[in-house]
């Protein structure tokens, strides 16, 4: 377990840490669980530190914790560890650096990249927040534990990276990676739906089914979307993946004084980017 525990990448790392501090808390009773989750009446005016407790609080100590633990700690680690800022998110300026440059500013990427995956994250967190209040105020439903939204978001777009991979569910059935959110989604209606058989059908209906579906609905929409705005669309459609020849396109371009502008490109690099790789490719840019 140690050693399980050692290898995780920092940010998967302290968010485990954060969501069994948390569970220990709530199991001394040294903090009420209904204090830590998302209500935005409350979150949005004196209790601002829901924004931020509710991706942490998972419930008390108990089996089923280490089972959400296990989910955060498989998609979160994979999704971290292929993470990098790629040279596609950069802007058009950066194919004029000398080696040098290019050096200086691979050596930067390659230093941040757990800071640089926390703003992704961060990224995800508020259209996760905004999505749950959407919810709130305009369907009356309650998605109390954001943590649980982010986690099976990172279940998603880990099924998106590497999608042809085979997964084995309980050493019996053989699946791709694609299919694993599906799969998620359909073992856990199926366990509400068998605790639930002698319910109220409208009860069931109103109290559970229509926050399980909007409870997807969200962490894979968001999941699909940042998927393929920052995976599809920025680094497949909108980027060459060879440099030599994007190089030799720009240059011939440059010499016969033709402006090619992507719009779409442009766009999706400011939406991702990180702020602070304007100020570094600034500085470094001047170094000439």
């Amino acid at each position: 377990m140690d050693a399980l525990w050692t290898s995780l990448p920092p940010v998967t790392r302290g968010w485990n840490i954060a969501i069994v501090a948390t569970s220990t808390l709530v199991t001394l009773k040294k903090v009420k669980l209904s204090s830590l989750l998302f209500q935005p009446e409350r979150a949005f005016t004196n209790q601002i530190w829901r924004l931020v407790s509710s991706f942490f609080a998972f419930g008390d100590l108990s089996m089923n914790l280490f089972m959400e633990i296990w989910f955060v700690s498989s998609s979160t680690r994979r999704v971290e560890d292929a993470f990098i800022t790629n040279s596609s998110m950069l802007p058009q300026v950066v194919d004029s650096f000398d080696a040098e440059q290019r050096k200086l500013l691979h050596d930067f990427i390659e230093r941040n990249k757990t800071i640089d995956f926390l703003y992704y994250l961060l990224q995800i967190c508020i259209a996760i927040v905004l999505s749950a209040t959407f919810g709130y105020y305009k369907l009356g439903i309650t998605l109390p534990q954001l943590g649980k939204l982010l986690c099976h978001s990172l279940i998603y777009i880990d099924s998106r990276i590497t999608p042809e991979e085979v997964l084995n569910l309980f050493g019996i059935f053989q699946f791709k990676k694609v299919y694993y959110p599906w799969v998620c989604a359909s073992l856990d209606l199926l366990v509400v739906a068998v605790n639930l058989l002698d319910i109220n059908w409208k009860w069931y209906v109103e109290v559970i089914l229509k926050p399980f579906i909007w409870f997807y609905t969200v962490s894979y929409g968001l999941g699909h979307l940042w998927w393929v705005l920052r995976d599809f669309l920025l680094q497949e459609v909108h980027n060459d993946q060879n440099d030599k020849r994007r190089l030799l396109r720009q240059n011939t371009l440059r010499e016969f004084k033709v402006t090619r502008f992507d719009l779409v490109k442009e766009v999706l690099s400011m939406v991702f980017l990180p702020p602070w790789y304007w100020v570094v490719i600034s500085k470094i840019q001047r170094r000439r």
